[in-house]
């Protein structure tokens, strides 16, 4: 065992989406989604990725990149999405702390 002393295994995972012309920045739009809770392993929230948790019923603005994936994505039926079409521009989306599960 004299080989693995001092190594310490991680498990990451990605979620990758097919989506073009995505912004090289977190722009806000005033674009915002409502999680369903429809989820079976995730009825009261889901955790999507370290700067974006929905919870179950709560309406929440996300950056155009984020909603754009989640409509292109297999996630869309479990989303209400509002702002659709938005050309406003607000400035830069404020980033969330990153979270630890």
């Amino acid at each position: 065992m004299d080989k693995l002393d001092g190594t310490e295994f991680v498990s990451t995972t990605f979620r990758l989406f097919k989506v073009s012309n995505l912004e090289a920045t977190i722009e806000d739009y005033g674009q915002a989604v409502k999680y369903k809770g429809s989820i079976f392993s995730a009825p009261a929230q889901l955790v999507f990725d370290r700067d974006n948790i929905f919870e179950a019923g709560a309406v929440v603005p996300v950056s155009r990149n984020t909603f754009r994936m989640l409509r292109a994505s297999r996630f869309r039926s479990h989303f209400d999405f509002y702002g659709c079409c938005s050309k406003k521009h607000f400035g830069p989306f404020p980033r969330s702390q990153p979270i630890t599960i």
